[in-house]
């Protein structure tokens, strides 16, 4: 299997998960996959309030933590420019479309096994405004996703410790426990 096809499958998985606890809140939910057609759109979920989410699962954080004895965290990815269309992607193609950006880790511990899985969401605009600021203050950490994605992306590596000391800046809405 393709590694893009792997990121592809678990960012379907991602969106399922948030689409549960949508429903579970008592919203109904429609996919940007079901009214997409040829067109791109840059949504992942839309609820009956008319907010719509950008949602992305990251299986890899918890293995990277683990594995650097220099980090006290786990780092959020968060893509910023395509390598392979040479331009800004990531948050930046859903600014304007969605209006939350979802962000699931899959919690591991060093052995690798599932613990669990859990989400930040942030109003998307005012995090991207954080990020460009948190890069130009402190120049955050650029990476290509080449270890265990398809190496099409670049994005800044966010402290999770970082996101939480800074929720009155960044955006925060909450942090929600999802299960296995």
């Amino acid at each position: 299997m393709s590694s893009s096809h792997k990121a592809n499958r678990a960012g379907k998985e991602g969106e399922l998960m948030w689409e549960d606890h949508l429903k579970k809140e008592g919203h109904k939910v429609l996919r940007s996959d079901d009214v997409r057609g040829d067109v791109n759109l840059y949504w992942d979920l839309e609820t009956d309030s008319g907010i719509r989410y950008e949602v992305k699962y990251d299986l890899s954080a918890y293995d990277y933590y683990h594995k650097r004895p220099d980090q006290t965290c786990p780092n959020l990815f968060i893509e910023c420019w395509s390598t392979v269309r040479n331009e800004p992607s990531g948050l930046y193609s859903s600014l304007g479309e969605a209006d939350i950006f979802v962000y699931i880790m899959k919690r591991t511990d060093k052995e690798g096994r599932h613990l669990g899985n859990y989400a930040y969401s942030f109003w998307l605009e005012p995090f991207l405004v954080w990020v460009e600021t948190q890069d130009k203050m402190k120049g955050l950490r650029k990476v290509s996703c080449s270890n265990k994605g398809d190496n099409n992306a670049k994005g800044w590596l966010v402290g999770e410790e970082l996101v939480n000391e800074n929720k009155i800046h960044n955006g925060y809405i909450n942090k929600i426990e999802l299960g296995k």
